[in-house]
C-alpha cells in the first residue's frame, strides 16, 4: 500500500526539502540536481487529501529552483473498483458518468492562478498556512490560503506596496475532511467563487483551500 502525505507531512515537506537540498550541496556545492516529486501517494481522495495537495504546493512555490515540480497520483480511478490501498484517484468514472473529486479541483486552482514569481508571505496562526505568487509585471498578486483546522479564521491581510483590491476570490471547503464527490453528488466539494462575501468579511472557513487574486499597480 502506498504511504500517505497527510495534512501533518505535507506541513513538514518544506523542511524535507530543505535538507535534501542541504545534504546535497554538502556533497557538490556547484550542483545543479533539483528535486522532482513524481508521486504524491494519500489513500484518500476526500477534502484531506484536496488540503494535503494544496500545503504541498505551497511547499514547491517556496522551495523556488529547488523543486522541479509535484504530482499527484493518481489520475483516473473506477468507482468503487480501489480497495487495494491506492483509494487516491483525482477523476473518478463510471460506465456512464465521470466527475473530479476534491484533490483535483485543488490541483485545477492552482493551475488556474499561477502566477510566475514568488512574494514573500507569512502568517502568525499556526492553522493557517499562506505562500503568495505575482505576475511579472507586478499588476495581480495571489494569495494561496489553507485552513486545515476545524474553524472558521479571520483574515487580516498586511502588504507592502500601494493599496491592493480584490478581484476574484475561490473557496474549495467542506464539513468534514472525510468528505468526497459521488455519481450522486458530483459537485458536493467544488470550487466557489466567494468574492463579493470574501471582500466584505474575509474570514477562512473551516477545511478550506482559499485563492485570493488581489490588483494593484506595484508591489
Amino acid at each position: 500500500k502506498p504511504g500517505r502525505v497527510t495534512i501533518e507531512n505535507a506541513r513538514k515537506s518544506r523542511k524535507v526539502v530543505a535538507g535534501y537540498m542541504k545534504a546535497i550541496r554538502a556533497w557538490n556545492p556547484q550542483t545543479t540536481m533539483r528535486v522532482a516529486v513524481l508521486e504524491e501517494n494519500g489513500n484518500t481522495h476526500g477534502m484531506d487529501r484536496a488540503l494535503a495537495h494544496a500545503i504541498m504546493l505551497e511547499a514547491v512555490r517556496e522551495a523556488g529552483k529547488d523543486v522541479l515540480t509535484t504530482c499527484q497520483a493518481n489520475a483516473l480511478q473506477p468507482y468503487r473498483q480501489n480497495d487495494n490501498g491506492w483509494n487516491q484517484g483525482n477523476v473518478f468514472f463510471t460506465p456512464d458518468k465521470v466527475w473530479l473529486q476534491p484533490n483535483a479541483y485543488a490541483m485545477r486552482m492552482a493551475a488556474d492562478f499561477h502566477r510566475e514569481l514568488l512574494v514573500s508571505g507569512a502568517t502568525d496562526d499556526e492553522g493557517v498556512s499562506v505562500s503568495a505568487t505575482k505576475s511579472r509585471d507586478g499588476a495581480s498578486v495571489v494569495l494561496h490560503l489553507v485552513n486545515a483546522t476545524d474553524a472558521p479564521r479571520r483574515l487580516e491581510l498586511n502588504l507592502s506596496g500601494s493599496a491592493a483590491t480584490v478581484a476574484k476570490v475561490v473557496e474549495l471547503a467542506s464539513a468534514s475532511l472525510a468528505d468526497e464527490n459521488t455519481p450522486d453528488e458530483p459537485t458536493r466539494v467544488a470550487p466557489r467563487d466567494i468574492t463579493a462575501a470574501f471582500a466584505s468579511a474575509p474570514v477562512l472557513k473551516p477545511y478550506s483551500y482559499t485563492v485570493v487574486e488581489l490588483q494593484q499597480e506595484t508591489f
